[in-house]
C-alpha cells in the first residue's frame, strides 16, 4: 500500500459513514473507552462542539448501526458496532487518524463523497455560542 493513500476497507468505511471531521472525532472518542457510556453533554465538553450538534452527530452514528444508545430521559451513548467488520475499520481508522489524519480529512471532504454544502455545514456557527438544549 502507498504510504500516501488510506487501505480500502478504510477508505470505504469513510466514504459510507463519516461525513464530518466532528462525527469521525465523536466516533474516535466513543472508540477510545468502549466500555464508557457517554452523555451528549460530556461528548460537547470533551470536543468543544455545540450540544445539539452533538446530539445530533451521535443520533446519526447510532442510526448507521456503529454506537449503542441508552436511556430516553437521560441518554448515553457507547462505542458498539452492530457489524464485527465494523469495529474492525474503526480501530484501523482510529490508527490512520493518529498517524495520517491529513489522508483522513481529505477522504471525508473529497468531491464526489460529500456535498458542497457538507462541507460548509462544518463550519455553521450559532448564534450565541454553545446550544445547552
Amino acid at each position: 500500500m502507498n504510504p500516501h493513500e488510506l487501505p480500502q476497507d478504510v477508505e470505504a468505511f469513510i466514504r459510507g459513514h463519516i461525513r464530518s471531521v466532528l462525527q469521525l472525532e465523536v466516533l474516535l472518542l466513543l472508540h477510545k473507552v468502549p466500555e464508557r457510556w457517554w452523555t451528549p453533554e460530556e461528548v460537547d465538553r470533551e470536543l468543544r462542539s455545540a450540544v445539539a450538534t452533538t446530539r445530533q452527530v451521535l443520533h446519526d452514528l447510532c442510526n448507521a448501526g456503529l454506537i449503542q444508545v441508552q436511556g430516553e430521559a437521560a441518554v448515553s451513548f457507547r462505542f458498539a458496532p452492530m457489524a464485527e467488520q465494523d469495529r474492525a475499520v474503526v480501530n484501523a481508522l482510529s490508527e490512520r487518524s493518529r498517524t495520517h489524519f491529513h489522508l483522513v480529512v481529505e477522504t471525508i471532504y473529497t468531491p464526489g463523497r460529500a456535498s458542497l454544502q457538507d462541507f460548509a455545514d462544518a463550519f455553521t456557527f450559532k448564534k450565541g455560542g454553545h446550544d445547552d438544549g
